[in-house]
């Protein structure tokens, strides 16, 4: 079919980067040790959760192991560098990433909650909220202003920092302690 090549099989011999001929390499070689302890010639390995869920851990009672704890566990696309792809690479080939056998007691736990199938962390903590991100800026005005004149009332949002530190509140447990 015209316009469709299987994995492995590129238009050239060799690849832009070497980054992408191990991340190729690694792809292939999981999915070639799935489908040969799976017993399933069309087995393939997911990469979201929910389908790695349901597809590999379920379905063949398989979950990968070693992945390593600084890297987020997604899509082989989206882990980017050199180094991090060799990292993976060196583990697969000495056998520190590899997949096991699930036990019945790690079945029942992610029946339970499908995050604990996860090989690693899915994301580090997450971002604190900090409002507004558009400090001491005006907001859009939507009518016109052919004449390019400021606002009647300019406004520049909020002064005060994003962060309360501790020595600022310090400050004004104290402030609240003297006015009492």
């Amino acid at each position: 079919m015209t316009g469709y090549r299987t994995l492995g099989d590129t238009l050239r011999q060799d690849y832009a980067r070497m980054e992408i001929k191990l991340r190729g390499e690694l792809r292939q070689a999981i999915i070639q040790v799935l489908i040969s302890l799976s017993g399933d010639p069309k087995a393939r390995m997911f990469w979201t959760l929910d389908k790695y869920f349901k597809n590999v851990y379920l379905a063949y009672n398989l979950k990968l192991v070693g992945w390593p704890q600084g890297l987020i566990w997604r899509n082989l696309s989206y882990v980017t560098s050199f180094k991090r792809i060799s990292l993976l690479v060196k583990l697969w080939n000495e056998g520190d990433l590899r997949f096991e056998p699930v036990s019945p007691i790690e079945h029942q736990a992610a029946l339970l909650d499908y995050r604990k199938a996860a090989p690693a962390p899915l994301h580090f903590t997450a971002p604190p909220k900090l409002g507004r991100s558009d400090l001491k800026a005006r907001k859009h005005r939507p009518k016109k202003n052919p004449m390019g004149l400021p606002g009647r009332y300019v406004r520049n949002g909020p002064k005060s920092a994003k962060w309360v530190t501790a020595a600022a509140e310090r400050r004004a447990e104290m402030a609240t302690l003297t006015q009492a």
